[in-house]
């Protein structure tokens, strides 16, 4: 009996892999260029971009001001992923799923593509212009704010606990949670609570946070099965150009607004300007702490609140 023998392919064993840009002959942007990275096998050095089941480290480098991921990059999933440098997204998906730590220090961008975040993550600041945000970990914000485009669905939750963020735009989608404890200013003609393959689409606005309307806008579902809400524990203002802004009841679905005020006697929904059309129910007349503008609902045991216009 005769053997044939072939060639083994060479075996790289998933491990950490470090990020060195340009110094390793790579163009020091792109996550698909193989020498942009180094991954130590057995004490020598090999050029390779990112595996499924990594560790990745990206350190403060010179010669790199971002990482791109993008079209030209494989999705993957990862264990960890640490970024000293600016992070974007235009393409493809990275998915991050794992034990270890997931921090974005320098900022994440995501204008294209999909991130799926399965475990929870840290970002120093979160913009978003398009792609999806996706996965039930928890995305913790805790510098700046900017999304104006795209998805955020997924059963996970997105908390903002810097200080100043925005969310503007023509049409957003939402299908997870939304924390906000620090200072929103919304800006979006319509924001839509039912994204496909979601069930749930909830706005918390935390106690000592405040969530400011600069004119008109629509929260709407069109969803009946989902659970949809904006939950307001802080201070909610309605103020800006414009005459209306609507939490809907169309189609077969709606959007409440609950406002669970501390009951101190301070007032936590503000409309300083135009209306506010609770149309989707919700409204506790109990919530609302000396807020005069309440008499405007049909009685103060009702729960569903019609119209609140400036005075």
């Amino acid at each position: 009996m005769r053997y044939i023998s072939e060639p083994l392919e060479p075996r790289v064993l998933l491990s950490t892999v470090t990020w060195v840009g340009a110094a390793g002959g790579g163009d020091g942007s792109s996550w698909s260029d193989a020498n942009n990275w180094e991954r130590d096998v057995g004490g020598s050095p090999v050029m390779q971009a990112p595996q499924a089941g990594d560790d990745v480290v990206i350190p403060d480098v010179t010669g790199t001001s971002s990482v791109l991921f993008n079209s030209s990059a494989s999705s993957v999933m990862l264990n960890s992923l640490v970024s000293a440098e600016a992070f974007q997204i235009s393409g493809n998906t990275l998915t991050l799923d794992g034990a270890g730590s997931f921090e974005f220090n320098a900022g994440l961008t995501i204008s294209g593509g999909a991130l799926t975040a399965n475990s929870d993550v840290t970002a120093d600041a979160l913009t978003m212009s398009g792609g999806t945000l996706a996965g039930d970990g928890e995305i913790e914000v805790t510098s700046t704010l900017s999304w104006s485009g795209g998805t955020m669905g997924g059963d996970g939750t997105t908390r903002f606990s810097g200080g100043s963020g925005s969310i503007s735009g023509l049409s957003l989608f939402l299908g997870r949670r939304f924390d906000n404890a620090g200072h929103i200013t919304f800006s979006v003609t319509e924001l839509s609570f039912n994204v496909s393959g979601t069930t749930s689409g909830v706005i918390n606005n935390e106690s000592g946070a405040t969530f400011d309307v600069t004119g008109e806008g629509a929260f709407r579902s069109d969803d009946a099965a989902g659970t949809y809400a904006f939950n307001n524990f802080g201070e909610f203002i309605r103020s800006g150009v414009g005459t209306t802004t609507k939490f809907n009841s169309t189609g077969a679905g709606s959007v409440p607004f609950n406002n669970q005020a501390d009951g101190m006697g301070i007032d936590k929904v503000h409309v300083q300007s135009g209306t506010l059309e609770l149309l989707g129910g919700g409204c506790t007349a109990a919530a609302y702490s000396r807020l005069t503008l309440m008499r405007r609902c049909r009685s103060p045991a009702v729960r569903t609140c019609s119209r609140i216009p400036h005075p």
